[in-house]
């Protein structure tokens, strides 16, 4: 299970993700590496949930594609994701494993940032057409709300850590979004892991681990007169750090305990207020 944290608002965005690669069903951590790829040229990040090198895939699929930009990625991303599937499917000899993919970028045709994904399997998701929650087939894309934990922490464990989580269609007002997506990717290293299909008495594990990694986008609009719409091309930043690491250990199951929390993790903090 990869832990991602996204909070999107229509001039920035916060991405927060782990770093643990792992085998099921014994939870063996097999490497340490990002999940998530930052792609300067579409204004955008592709991160991902399952198999491993999903966002890569995608991401060479889009160049090959010569895709322009984020909204032209988005537009395809169904096929491109389908594509990328065979690719790995194909490298991997014929075994793949499902996946989900998170595309987080900045539209320049709508002039705001947006979360969509993209799922190999069917699911729920959001018909923006229908304004509704609907179930979308194989590789349907979904655009996604203002807060996105994948994952969401167990009520619980979110609570000892101070994060209020999102209830209903209630909407949030984050006073340091940066710290909550990190904040609740590092919950989740607490959520314990068992297939459903695994006998009552198999041992559970972690599945979060290795650091905790944020990532950011913010858009830069040429200047105009108040009364004027900008008319220059936005210009988007984005950088990406790991704030914390455990000492998780490569070919070991991986042990929720191990390692120390980071001095501001358990501080209270009124993160957000239900409105």
């Amino acid at each position: 299970m990869t832990a991602i944290a996204i909070i999107t608002a229509p001039d920035r965005m916060w991405i927060a993700s782990d770093g643990a690669a792992y085998t099921e069903p014994d939870g063996i951590l097999r490497h340490i590496a990002p999940k998530v790829v930052l792609c300067p040229d579409w204004d955008c990040v592709i991160s991902s949930r399952g198999m491993g090198l999903a966002a890569e895939a995608m991401r060479m699929r889009g160049l090959r594609h010569n895709a322009r930009d984020f909204d032209e990625l988005v537009e395809n991303a169904s096929e491109l994701a389908e594509v990328a599937e065979a690719d790995l499917s194909l490298s991997a000899r014929g075994v793949t494993h499902h996946f989900t993919l998170i595309l987080s970028g900045y539209s320049r045709s709508r002039r705001t940032f947006e979360t969509h994904t993209v799922r190999t399997r069917p699911g729920p998701g959001w018909d923006a057409d229908a304004g509704r929650i609907v179930e979308l087939p194989p590789f349907g894309v979904s655009r996604q709300p203002a807060l996105l934990l994948l994952p969401e922490p167990a009520e619980e464990i979110a609570a000892h850590f101070g994060l209020e989580l999102p209830r209903g269609q209630a909407n949030f007002q984050l006073t340091n979004p940066e710290m909550y997506v990190q904040q609740a990717v590092m919950a989740c290293r607490y959520c314990p892991s068992r297939l459903p299909e695994s006998p009552e008495d198999a041992p559970v594990h972690g599945c979060v681990g290795g650091f905790v990694q944020v990532t950011r986008m913010s858009v830069h609009l040429p200047p105009a007169p108040p009364d004027q719409q900008p008319s220059g091309e936005p210009l988007v930043m984005m950088d990406t750090a790991i704030t914390h690491r455990r000492p998780d250990i490569i070919g070991e199951p991986i042990d929720m305990e191990r390692g120390s929390l980071p001095p501001w993790a358990l501080a209270p903090r009124p993160d957000s207020i239900a409105t």
